[in-house]
């Protein structure tokens, strides 16, 4: 058999078991065998999968996706399994991520709790621009979350700014609207994109990280 159809034919087993309760006791069962480094040798020693994947279970992830972060290359075993474009956009997606908010943190831009390294003020905003770029969907963050909550580095150190993000800071907007603004005589355009954008970012700054 092809080995791309031996791919396929994993990973439909494997959504099978994933769709069927209870999935943690059989995920538990292959990793006792040693049947998970067939997927990867990190996978089968990974200890931290439940709470990962009863994490994305709750934040309305696919399961499969949850799994394949743990691995030591998600994509390339993402395409070993012929993943849907949906679930491999989003692992490409995460790891984007995690590479963008290394960078920061690695320049000192964000400290090792997720703060801004300039002020406490400007911090929530400063995290809404690094996680709201094209890209970047909010399933992405999510699975951000998941990685954070089983332990996966370097997610676990971003964990509380993350959470904050989920829960409220993506919903806060510019306390005016544009037909406010351009009532008030700003011209519709890039002026005004940035007049909102600003607005948000001061609403956002009375917010705590």
């Amino acid at each position: 058999m092809p080995a791309a159809a031996l791919g396929t034919r994993l990973r439909m087993e494997l959504e099978l078991l994933l769709e069927r309760e209870p999935w943690p006791l059989a995920l538990a069962a292959l990793q006792r065998w040693g049947a998970l480094v067939l997927l990867d040798p990190l996978l089968q020693a990974d200890s931290t999968w439940r709470r990962r994947l009863r994490w994305a279970q709750r934040l309305g992830l696919p399961l499969m996706v949850a799994l394949i972060a743990g691995a030591s290359d998600p994509l390339a075993l993402a395409e070993r399994l012929q993943l849907p474009h949906g679930q491999h956009k989003l692992l490409a997606g995460w790891l984007a991520l995690r590479e963008r908010l290394a960078q920061e943190t690695a320049m000192d831009n964000l400290d090792a709790q997720g703060q801004s390294a300039d002020q406490q003020g400007v911090a929530a905003a400063r995290w809404c621009a690094l996680l709201e770029v094209p890209g970047c969907g909010p399933e992405a963050v999510a699975l951000g979350l998941a990685a954070s909550a089983g332990g996966i580095q370097p997610w676990r150190q971003w964990r509380r700014p993350l959470l904050r993000w989920w829960a409220r800071w993506r919903h806060i907007q510019a306390p005016l609207q544009a037909s406010d603004l351009i009532a008030q005589g700003v011209a519709p355009g890039p002026a005004l994109g940035a007049r909102l954008r600003q607005l948000r970012a001061e609403a956002l700054a009375a917010e705590r990280v």
